[in-house]
């Protein structure tokens, strides 16, 4: 078994304590400058109740995370791709659900698994977390091999 094999990308968190700081922007901006490099890069939309990853990147889709819920089990490093929406950079993007009251559904057994799927498909995965430390963002947190922390 080739080393490459073995590999699997990098998490990165970008997280804030606060709104308004330009945790989005971020998000966004790194993912597209690592995919510039030749990298598989995708986004997760973290902020699972009012997540605008999507309309940051100009994206419009049915398609979210909250999609994954009924279908986890089937989950595959074969199937990830059905859920992503690609931006014309070529990064791939897995956006919050459309309807904030879907939030509670995506749950940490959700959120882990396909973080682990997304891990072993890219470079790199970056996630968009929400406001403040919750339970989900605090589990991405540990599970990154990079935390980024916006202040102002």
């Amino acid at each position: 078994m080739s080393g490459k094999a073995l590999q699997q990308g990098e998490l990165i968190a970008v997280c804030s304590g606060k709104g308004g700081v330009g945790r989005t922007l971020l998000s966004v901006n790194l993912a597209i400058a690592l995919k510039k490099k030749n990298l598989k890069v995708s986004i997760l939309d973290g902020d699972f109740q009012f997540g605008d990853v999507n309309m940051a990147m100009d994206l419009q889709t049915d398609t979210t995370i909250y999609d994954l819920v009924n279908d986890i089990d089937q989950l595959t490093v074969t199937n990830v791709n059905d859920y992503l929406v690609t931006h014309q950079t070529g990064v791939r993007v897995l956006p919050a659900p459309n309807r904030p009251e879907f939030a509670d559904l995506v749950t940490p057994d959700v959120i882990e698994k396909t973080i682990e799927i997304l891990m072993k498909e890219n470079d790199y995965v970056v996630v968009d977390t929400e406001v403040g430390f919750h339970e989900k963002s605090l589990m991405i947190i540990e599970k990154a091999d990079q935390i980024l922390l916006v202040t102002n």
